[in-house]
């Protein structure tokens, strides 16, 4: 009797032969052996990084398959990504894309994701006739690659331009924080997301606000942000100043109209032929004008250490005078001719 052990890497018969005194005697059996299955590693990952990868990032994908023949690999995306960015208006994806086919078992493959996605290895084994797969899940969140305005510093009443741009995004926001107040959210054009686009708006800021403009993806479940903040110089402000009536005849009237606010506490109006009209303290109102001719109105408004001023002009139309039109001769013949003459002045 006894034992030993065997580890056969194929099929393989095993004879045993016993000898005594008479013809020796022999038994075969035979161990079949089971391909192994592939063993399949599998990652993404931003090269020299750690963290999430955003979209338009450069990433690796790598891979290391042992006891296969042969790979495939593909990358997929899901009927939800892509319906989400078709209303983006995305129309260039495919739910499945090749990316390696051979009998390469270790490599990498540098990728620029642009959505969330899955890349699927398939290993071949047994002579090709079995398989094994692998699936690897890669979230891939918006990006942000800038979020900016104009002026960061900016005098009462003046505007700033926000501009942005982003990657990998279905929808965007903008939120308004203002110092002290209500926040709110702006419009923002819908058609500014997609693979990589940019976009502007132009704000007003109130008092000292900060901006935040959040991206979207995997409908709304993916999310990224970033901030801008403006500082606002309190200085007097001119919300309006208009004419009721922009082009008069002359010594007509038309209504002048004004409304600041800020720091404002005094308000004065000049035309440049009729002088001062208003000087007072009032930082709302309107006075009613005669015009004799076209003039210019500036309204300027103060504070104990600034003003800002506006303009408003009003046209006088000239009026004129048909002195005659007559025709020479008044009565014709069929076919005959007349000479019409007229005068006019101003």
């Amino acid at each position: 009797t006894g034992e030993c052990k065997v580890s056969p890497i194929q099929n393989t018969a095993y004879t045993l032969k016993a000898f005594g005194k008479g013809e020796p005697v022999e038994k075969t059996f035979e161990i079949k052996v089971e391909p192994s299955i592939p063993n399949i590693m599998l990652d993404v990952s931003i090269e020299g990084q750690q963290g999430p990868i955003h979209s338009g990032d450069s990433a690796i994908l790598s891979w290391n398959v042992s006891c296969a023949d042969s790979i495939q690999i593909t990358q997929e995306i899901s009927k939800e990504v892509i319906a989400e960015m078709t209303k983006a208006g995305v129309t260039s994806l495919a739910e499945e894309q090749a990316v390696y086919s051979g009998a390469e078992l270790q490599g990498t493959h540098q990728i620029f994701p642009m959505t969330p996605l899955a890349f699927v290895v398939k290993a071949y084994y047994d002579g090709g006739q079995k398989s094994a797969t692998q699936k690897k899940e890669v979230n891939v969140l918006p990006s942000i690659v800038q979020f900016k305005a104009d002026r960061t510093n900016i005098n009462n009443g003046e505007k700033v331009t926000l501009s942005w741009e982003t990657a990998g995004t279905s929808s965007i926001s903008i939120s308004v924080i203002p110092e002290g107040g209500t926040v709110y959210d702006v419009k923002v054009n819908p058609f500014s997301v997609g693979y990589l686009k940019a976009s502007s708006l132009e704000v007003r800021p109130e008092g000292k606000t900060k901006y935040v403009l959040k991206a979207y993806n995997l409908n709304g479940k993916n999310v990224v942000e970033k901030e801008q903040a403006i500082e606002v110089n309190p200085y007097p402000r001119i919300d309006s100043f208009t004419a009721s009536r922009l082009f008069v005849l002359a010594h007509e009237k038309t209504v002048l109209k004004w409304k600041t606010s800020g720091t404002a506490n005094k308000v004065k109006i000049e035309g440049n032929n009729q002088g001062v009209l208003v000087d007072s303290t009032s930082v709302s109102g309107e006075k009613e004008v005669s015009i004799a001719n076209t003039e210019e109105f500036t309204l300027t408004a103060y504070d104990d250490k600034h003003s800002v001023s506006e303009k408003v002009k009003v046209t006088v139309l000239k009026t004129v005078v048909i002195e005659s039109f007559t025709a020479d001769p008044e009565v014709i013949s069929s076919g005959g001719s007349s000479t019409l003459s007229w005068k006019v002045k101003e």
